[in-house]
């Protein structure tokens, strides 16, 4: 189980020695260009962020097993991650058309923790401020950028585009 999986993070690089293996559907991947070399997979127990170390060929609704003998477990901005992935070795693709269902939330009912890499609907929220009539980010210049999401009571959530996504208009 991917919760298995992130238990065993102990804070700092966690390198990981045993025919080990994970099974999960991808909720997202880099052909949007918002992610390079990266995917999201998701099963029952939770959802984990997959860095690999060329493009992996992975597409939404492909289910896997990750077999993480040699990967690397490590925090990337308070996000736990699967690194030094080989897309080649360390992945089988299992199926397609596996697509999960976003779980919605409030941001009220939102945990970090919990939910961290999941597929998720934010409902009742909106851009705020100068960001309402804006693009998603800057393609001219291929710059992320950071807007913040909002809800009526005030609670605010970041929502970080990168300038390479295919939708940043």
């Amino acid at each position: 189980l991917i919760s298995d999986l992130k238990d065993m993070f102990t804070g700092s690089v966690t390198l990981i020695e045993s025919n080990y293996s994970i099974f999960g559907n991808v909720t997202s991947e880099e052909t949007n260009g918002n992610f390079y070399k990266e995917a999201f997979i998701q099963d029952a127990s939770g959802a984990i962020k997959l860095a690999f170390s060329s493009a992996c060929g992975l597409y939404i609704g492909d289910s896997i097993r990750l077999n993480v003998n040699g990967t690397v477990l490590n925090d990337y901005g308070s996000l736990i991650q699967v690194d030094q992935i080989d897309p080649y070795t360390n992945v089988v693709k299992i199926a397609t058309d596996r697509t999960i269902e976003p779980e919605v939330f409030t941001m009220q009912q939102l945990n970090t923790t919990l939910h961290q890499s999941k597929l998720i609907k934010l409902e009742n929220v909106e851009f705020i401020g100068g960001e309402l009539n804006s693009t998603y980010a800057d393609g001219v210049n291929l710059t992320t950028t950071n807007k913040n999401l909002s809800d009526c009571n005030g609670n605010t959530i970041l929502v970080r585009t990168s300038g390479y996504a295919n939708f940043t208009s």
